[in-house]
């Protein structure tokens, strides 16, 4: 087995470890952090690492992409913790005292993403679960070309990007 793919043990907070790759790896590229919100509740920011052959090979540390918090993420939690669950985490491990971040390895962190950014703004909560089927179907190469169709880098490339997959899962 190549370096590549090499387990590492981390500490979830709770004192018992388990296995998981760490930040270091170049199957992570995406980072789950829990938030602490004032009224009991918890957010999450989900954080990208660059990419090995970037410019940046000094600097390696994340940045933030999407975040979730309140009601909308009340209404994907259980896609969330799918999430986590096929990343070898435990269900529970999803709880707003977690201080230690979730890797994730591109594919989860490209549908997470995803998910945060289509139903941000959204209002109707038939339209957010219907976002949130669609996406727990789609394939491993539909998520990432959604997934750089709504990350592009000019504002109006994305916005549309964004519009056209709302429209593709959760109608008009």
């Amino acid at each position: 087995m190549s370096d590549v793919k090499k387990q590492y043990r981390l500490d979830d907070g709770s004192g018992k470890s388990k296995k998981g790759r760490g930040p270091t790896g170049h199957a992570d590229m995406f980072e789950l952090r829990v938030a602490q919100l004032d009224d009991g509740t918890y957010g999450l920011s989900l954080l990208e690492y660059p990419a090995f052959d970037s410019q940046q090979l000094g600097r390696r540390s994340p940045i933030q992409r999407s975040r979730l918090r309140g009601w909308h993420l009340q209404l994907t939690e259980g896609s969330v913790r799918i999430t986590l669950e096929e990343s070898g985490y435990k269900p529970g491990d999803l709880r707003w005292s977690r201080r230690t971040p979730f890797y994730l390895n591109e594919e989860e962190g490209m549908r997470l993403d995803l998910l945060f950014r289509s139903i941000a703004g959204l209002n109707k909560r038939t339209k957010i679960e219907d976002l949130v089927l669609g996406l727990r179907h789609m394939g491993r190469e539909e998520i990432a070309y959604w997934h750089a169709k709504v990350t592009r880098d000019n504002g109006t490339t994305a916005a549309n990007g964004l519009h056209a997959f709302r429209m593709l899962l959760g109608g008009p």
